[in-house]
């Protein structure tokens, strides 16, 4: 019996630790709710998309909720609870954190290093746009998915180019963009072809050139006789002085935006 029993607790030991392994990342790590906007499950939800975020970019970020913003503004709060947990990878501190400020009444989000370039400031906007409704409906799960989910489509469009310090866009050849390239083409080709063939067989037109009226040549004689020349120098004195300038730099600091609701 003693046997039976250790036969089949082997194995549900085990299934047991593979269904603890496959569990989300610990919405705690990443996740600050400190207003009490989300469920648990909706918590978990967060935290795979931030999870994903991390994975395609290399980069940190962080979704925070308060509802006491200590009398800061909702940017202030934003950028110093990024610094003052330490977020952020690499010597610049790359990432980007959402902030529900239930206080202001305030959503934003708050960049850092890369991010910086990589959430632009017409990005930012466009990501403001997509959360608007859900923000003014209490729906804050969803803008916190919303805000996420466009921060990864731009990750998946754009890729840091080490050598410039700057982002490129990723050039993808999607099937739709294929077939329209190629009806392009085939149109275009037969569009040529068919004027090409119709103007050498002379079907658009009965037009005939009278070569022999018109045919003509008609030479004349110029002669150009050099009356005489002179040549005139000047010594340009150079400038006493010079002078130079310029300059500019990047700050160390945050980017970002936010929007009332």
């Amino acid at each position: 019996m003693k046997q039976l029993l250790n036969s089949f607790l082997g194995p549900l030991a085990i299934l047991f630790f593979l269904v603890l392994s496959s569990q989300p990342v610990q919405a705690s790590e990443t996740i600050f709710d400190q207003a009490g906007l989300f469920s648990e499950s909706q918590k978990a939800d967060i935290a795979d998309k931030i999870a994903l975020f991390k994975e395609n970019t290399g980069m940190d970020g962080a979704v925070v909720t308060t509802n006491d913003a200590g009398g800061k503004t909702a940017q202030a709060y934003a950028d110093d609870f990024y610094d003052d947990h330490q977020f952020g990878v690499g010597a610049d501190r790359s990432g980007f954190l959402f902030l529900i400020d239930m206080d202001n009444r305030t959503y934003y989000i708050s960049t850092m290093g890369k991010m910086k370039e990589l959430l632009s400031e017409s990005r930012i906007e466009k990501m403001l746009d997509h959360a608007e409704d859900d923000m003014v409906n209490g729906d804050y799960h969803l803008a916190a998915l919303s805000i996420l989910t466009d921060a990864i489509k731009y990750s998946d469009r754009y890729q840091y180019d080490s050598a410039t310090g700057h982002f490129k866009r990723i050039r993808k050849l999607t099937p739709l963009k294929t077939m329209i390239a190629v009806i392009a083409a085939v149109i275009a080709g037969i569009a040529s072809y068919s004027s090409i063939y119709g103007t050498y067989n002379l079907k658009r037109s009965t037009y005939k050139y009278s070569y022999r009226e018109k045919g003509q040549l008609n030479l004349t004689q110029k002669d150009d006789q050099l009356i005489d020349t002179f040549t005139t120098t000047r010594r340009i004195p150079k400038p006493t002085n010079s002078g130079g300038g310029g300059g500019g730099g990047g700050g160390g600091g945050h980017g970002g935006g936010g929007r009332s609701f």
